[in-house]
């Protein structure tokens, strides 16, 4: 065939060829560690007037993070990730449909001590048209973190009152509410890598 005669293809192709090695020779892409919460939140708040109607009502949230993400700040038994990509989705008595919410300006905070772990979640938002900062404090037993790395948890942890809350804040004031349900990690495989194009 005349594409193998001509002598300029072949060399052409080892080039590809070569590009191709180089390529998979790259290091793989780290996995994400999805932190996703899940429940309802308990009536009545424990403070504030819950000027959304937040009490009572469902609501799940996800945090991405890269696993191989370094803390932003940290200490001897913290680590502090951000920024973080955040979803959530939450209903209010105010409304008859249910709430998306979006941020690319989330944090967590890993804490490691010898009593207990603790995971504190903070995200700027706005909800239905009004900025405000959410901030999420939840004691999880202690070996529930293997380390203050991106990592996944030991097991889920179950959310009561006793030991999750969220505080919601605007110009207003703040309002905290108990949170019941479940807060457990996953793992998400990076996403493929693009194919060389050949122009």
């Amino acid at each position: 065939m005349r594409w193998f005669n001509n002598t300029r293809y072949p060399a052409a192709l080892a080039a590809v060829l070569a590009s191709l090695a180089i390529f998979n020779k790259l290091p793989a892409a780290a996995p994400n560690v999805i932190y996703e919460a899940f429940g309802t939140f308990s009536k009545p708040p424990i403070s504030g007037s819950d000027l959304f109607q937040l009490q009572g009502q469902p609501f799940s949230i996800k945090v991405t993070a890269s696993a191989s993400m370094a803390p932003k700040h940290s200490g001897p038994q913290w680590a502090v990730y951000t920024p973080l990509s955040m979803t959530s989705t939450v209903q209010s008595g105010l409304l008859n449909v249910p709430i998306t919410i979006a941020s690319n300006a989330a944090s967590i905070e890993l804490q490691g001590h010898t009593s207990s772990d603790n995971f504190e979640f903070a995200t700027p938002i706005r909800l239905v048209g009004l900025p405000m900062t959410v901030n999420a404090t939840v004691s999880m037993p202690a070996g529930t973190f293997t380390n203050l790395l991106i990592h996944p948890f030991t097991t889920a942890v179950t959310l009561t009152p006793a030991n999750a809350t969220l505080t919601y804040s605007d110009a207003t004031g703040s309002t905290t509410l108990g949170i019941i349900g479940t807060l457990k990690t996953s793992v998400q495989a990076p996403a493929a890598s693009q194919s060389i194009g050949l122009q």
